[in-house]
């Protein structure tokens, strides 16, 4: 996640605010006679945790909860700076989304539209999100929320934890939408329906690796190159060593490599070259991954959900 908004009033912290500290939440009551529990945080230290426990166990909705005490509770620097938090997720959870949409009609019906609206500034948004999502030209296209989709204010903390508290109370913290720019390498789906799933104002950018940027032991595990052949020999020295690191310059690059290892042998090949044919496969997949792309091709144009909006 990184920071968006130029202003810094808008951010103030809103829950028991204790610069530098981020709250935990309440626990069993402790040796100075209370449930609070703090963390400091100092811009010098490692402060490592690990979440342990199956799903269902409100590992995410703890580490939302931590994620936004540092955000509202932490500034450095002379201008006082929020912090700049990275998130890495490797998978999308189909249930979160249903269960969105499932707490959302939950509390308008026990609570009324009006109590939403009052506690959240995104209502209109997410029930347009949610009625797009049981429109069936949208199916497999949205519905696919990242854990922490931290562009929405997270609905679900008005879940109960028990019988008096709900998951906001139990960490002393209100909805809060941040603003993020999502990069996402191979979008298998359209960036304005990834930007619809991670909530109102996120940025999505299409992300691709140049082939420049990988050495011959990372072609070799992205198209499965077997090592121990002449062909993998042949594109390990175009690729490394004479840097012909585009797919089409690949194959020029392993003809020449093989025509002077074959006039150095002093052989006549009168047999068809099928380590050139190796050679010509691996580009040809290489050119395959969409995640990959030659210098200077201009990547997809960023998206915001707002355009989406609009269309």
């Amino acid at each position: 996640m990184e920071y968006v908004d130029k202003n810094l009033a808008s951010w103030a912290p809103t829950t028991k605010g204790r610069l530098n500290e981020i709250y935990l939440g309440r626990g069993v009551r402790s040796m100075n006679h209370t449930l609070d529990r703090w963390l400091r945080i100092n811009e010098d230290d490692a402060n490592h945790m690990l979440f342990l426990g199956p799903s269902g166990f409100q590992k995410s909705t703890t580490m939302k909860a931590i994620l936004q005490e540092i955000w509202l509770n932490t500034r450095w620097g002379r201008n006082q700076e929020p912090p700049l938090i990275i998130i890495f997720e490797r998978k999308y959870d189909r249930a979160k989304a249903q269960l969105v949409k499932k707490t959302f009609y939950d509390l308008v019906r026990e609570r009324g539209e009006g109590w939403l609206r009052a506690r959240m500034t995104q209502v209109m948004e997410l029930k347009l999100y949610i009625q797009m999502l049981e429109l069936p030209a949208y199916e497999g296209q949205l519905g696919l929320m990242g854990d922490f989709a931290l562009g929405w204010e997270n609905i679900l903390g008005w879940l109960r934890y028990d019988r008096q508290r709900t998951l906001f109370s139990l960490f002393g913290i209100r909805p809060q939408a941040f603003p993020i720019r999502r990069f996402v390498f191979n979008p298998t789906r359209d960036p304005h329906h990834i930007a619809l799933d991670s909530g109102p104002e996120t940025e999505v950018v299409a992300t691709f690796i140049r082939y420049e940027r990988l050495d011959f032991e990372d072609v070799a595990k992205v198209v499965n190159i077997n090592p121990n052949t002449i062909y993998a020999q042949i594109i390990k020295s175009a690729w490394d060593e004479e840097k012909a690191r585009d797919p089409d310059d690949l194959v020029m690059e392993a003809k020449r490599i093989y025509d002077e290892m074959l006039e150095f042998l002093e052989v006549e090949n009168k047999k068809p070259p099928t380590s050139l044919w190796g050679v010509y496969n691996v580009a040809k997949s290489l050119k395959k991954v969409r995640w990959l792309k030659v210098k200077g091709k201009r990547p997809l144009r960023p998206a915001r959900q707002h355009e989406n909006q609009r269309d």
